[in-house]
Order: structure tokens, then sequence, then C-alpha cells
């Protein structure tokens, strides 16, 4: 389902193989292969992250990095969008929400 590696390369200058200290996680989501960093130098907070990211996928949860990174006006933008392109005739109820949401979560990044 997934691994835990350090990222190994050869030195340009001199052949040797370097590691890097940074632990990194590999898993598949939808037949795409997926790597990010795990920011530690510990394996054991590596293991945490890709059991982490597992345990979103089998609950159905967006995955990755950059779900954890979308703001709150990101994710209003898009549904505004998405009601406009789909001609909803709630569009203004779903403004005035918004504009209430917009008070409590302004600059909140979205995510679980």
């Amino acid at each position: 389902m997934g691994r835990v590696y350090q990222s190994s390369w050869r030195d340009k200058k001199t052949g040797q193989k370097r590691i890097s200290p940074t632990f990194w996680i590999a898993y598949s989501l939808r037949g795409k292969l997926i790597r990010e960093s795990s920011h530690s130098r510990k394996e054991a907070d590596a293991w945490r992250l890709l059991k982490k990211r597992l345990g979103e996928m089998a609950l159905g949860r967006p995955v990755g990095l950059n779900i954890e990174k979308t703001t709150f006006e990101e994710m209003a933008a898009m549904i505004v969008n998405d009601y406009k392109a789909n001609g909803r005739r709630s569009l203004p109820r779903l403004e005035e929400a918004i504009t209430q949401l917009r008070e409590y979560f302004g600059g909140s990044r979205g995510g679980s």
C-alpha cells in the first residue's frame, strides 16, 4: 500500500552515494504514485504520516499536501463557480451563507 524511504543520489563530483537525512513516503492513489516528504529525520514520523494518508484514503477523504493547504476563500470560490456553471437558483442564498461563514473561517485552511 505504501512505503517509507530515504532518497539517495550520486554526488556528481565525487561519485559517492549520498542519502537524504529526511524520510519520504510513497503511496498509490487511483493508480498514480504520490511521493511526499515527511519533513522529519525520524522514521517513526514518516510511518505515522503514511498511516494517516492511508487512513484518509480508506475513509474516502481527499488526500495529500495540497488539500491541507486549501484556504476557505479558495473553497468558497470553487462552490460559487460550480453553482454558476450549473445555473443553480439558490446561488444568492449560497453567497449569503458564505458571507456569514467568512466571518468565522476567514483566513482558515481547509482539510481535516
